[in-house]
This record gives structure tokens, sequence and C-alpha cells, in this order.
């Protein structure tokens, strides 16, 4: 990791296109953090991760990247549609974490009827967790939806064991 950031590319680009193949992920990750960060080229680094998302879905770190890439150049429905794509690769909590995040998100920028179809999805979640439904309020507040928000309390109600909570909801 010394040396020239252009010129560590461009030998990690050689060493790619002689067919490397063991240390092709980690190369190809290397790639986008050094267009990212020591080049400041995010249109770059975004190709970088996607080709890497295009050649293994299931590159985590790939996905995590190009998702706080997108975040960075305020690029939300490329960041919609990349959560909603992992969506189907993933269940359980990560499934809520990625649905709740795709909510905000979504909530957040003008999104509605995704922010809407996502907190639904939420709310018919039977291991829903608090979090979860802390993500779908907070959507319900973005989008000034009074039903939304009424699901929310007796969703509440509804996790709630102590009936002296369940009244305060």
């Amino acid at each position: 990791d010394q040396g020239n950031p252009r010129e560590r590319v461009a030998l990690y680009r050689a060493v790619l296109a002689r067919g490397d193949t063991d240390r092709k992920r980690e190369l190809v990750h290397r790639i986008g953090a050094i267009e990212w960060h020591d080049l400041g080229d995010t249109s770059a680094a975004i190709e970088t991760y996607r080709a890497a998302l295009a050649d293994d879905p299931d590159d985590a770190e790939a996905f995590r990247s190009l998702a706080e890439l997108y975040a960075h150049v305020e690029r939300w429905a490329e960041l919609c549609t990349l959560l909603e794509d992992r969506l189907g690769r993933v269940e359980g909590d990560v499934a809520r974490g990625l649905r709740a995040r795709l909510a905000a998100v979504a909530a957040s920028h003008g999104d509605d009827a995704r922010a809407r179809t996502q907190c639904a999805r939420l709310l018919e979640d039977p291991d829903l967790a608090p979090e979860h439904l802390d993500a779908v309020e907070a959507a319900a507040g973005h989008l000034g939806d009074a039903d939304l928000a009424r699901a929310v309390l007796r969703r509440r109600a509804e996790m709630t064991q102590d009936p002296r909570e369940q009244i305060a909801w």
C-alpha cells in the first residue's frame, strides 16, 4: 500500500488482467478503496464496486462500500435499488435491518411509495425488533402518515408484555 495511488491501481489492474483469480476480490476491493479514499474519484469507485457485485452478488464488503458511496454522493434512488436487490439475498435480522434502512432512505428522499411498502412489510414481520419499529415510526413522521403512525403504536402495544406499558401506547 505504498506509492502513488494511480500506480497502485494500475498495478492491481495488471495483476487482474493476468488472471490472478485467487486474489481477485481482494484486489478489486483495494482498487475501489484507492479510487474513493486516495483519488477522490467516487464515480470510478462506484463502477469498481458495481463490477464486484456483478461478479459476486454475495460480496458483502462490496455491497457495504457501494451503499456507503451512494449515500456519500447522494444517489438515493440507486441506494434504494441496491438495498432492494440485497433484500432478495438475505433473511432474518439482516433483512429486517436492510428493510428498515430502505424505508428510512426512501421516506427521507421523497420515494413515498417505496417507503410505505417497506414499512408495511416490516409491520407484517412477527419477529420485528424495537429498533426496526423505530425506523417505521421515523418513516411515518417523514411521510406525515397518521395511519402508519397509528399502526406503529398498535404494534408497540402488541409487543409490550406489561399491561401498564400497553396502556401507555
